[in-house]
């Protein structure tokens, strides 16, 4: 990790506790810029990491992301829903090389795929209108992370970033769409601010470059 990624992934805990102890206060002017700049440390530390390919797959992962994280701010929901489908579609073309289900992961996988059909259950007679719109993502985002469980080149981290993300996206989907969840927001903004970091794991690391893997 080069001097550079290393200063910006260090300001990233700051920055992302800074927005979830400014929560309280929100809506506030700027809000939305506080909101996105952690993930804009993390696009600086794998910017600074180099490496092309898989790299810029991240890049553009986070780049939709932040896309995602101003416009749910902003109370755009169904646009922010897009961005953040999109950035999952690029994590998901980074984390999909060489899969392999070995019994550890095939577990996984079956939780996995249990705790979605359960959520969905649960969540389809609130959707109304949504319901394909929120049905797409989930499918998407549950692939994305079967793609982090398996590809053989992803560090376990981002097996569990990716997992992390599925819960946060989880509560979003509950707390609008069935009933409020008390500190709701907390729990999402933290869980989501640490998918985002071990999704990012290998990227930052420099294992996209051309002497880390491919």
């Amino acid at each position: 990790m080069t001097g550079l990624a290393r200063k910006a992934a260090w300001l990233f805990p700051v920055l992302a506790g800074a927005f979830v102890l400014s929560l309280p206060y929100s809506p506030y002017p700027g809000d939305f810029l506080l909101k996105v700049s952690p993930i804009a440390c993390l696009l600086a530390a794998v910017i600074a990491a180099g490496g092309q390919g898989r790299q810029r797959l991240i890049m553009a992962a986070l780049l939709f992301c932040g896309l995602g994280d101003v416009s749910l701010e902003l109370g755009h929901f169904s646009l922010g829903l897009g961005a953040f489908l999109v950035g999952h579609l690029f994590y998901l073309a980074a984390f999909c090389r060489q899969p392999e289900v070995s019994a550890g992961t095939a577990v996984l996988l079956a939780g996995l795929a249990g705790y979605c059909a359960l959520l969905v259950t649960f969540l389809a007679p609130h959707l109304g209108d949504m319901a394909p719109a929120v049905f797409l993502y989930m499918g998407v985002i549950a692939i994305m992370a079967a793609a982090a469980i398996t590809g053989r080149q992803n560090h376990p981290l981002v097996a569990l970033g990716a997992l992390l993300f599925v819960l946060s996206d989880s509560l979003i989907a509950v707390n609008r769409f069935v009933e409020p969840i008390p500190g709701a927001r907390y729990w999402i903004m933290v869980l989501y601010y640490a998918a985002q970091y071990l999704l990012t794991h290998d990227a930052r690391a420099g294992r996209y470059s051309p002497r880390g893997i491919r």
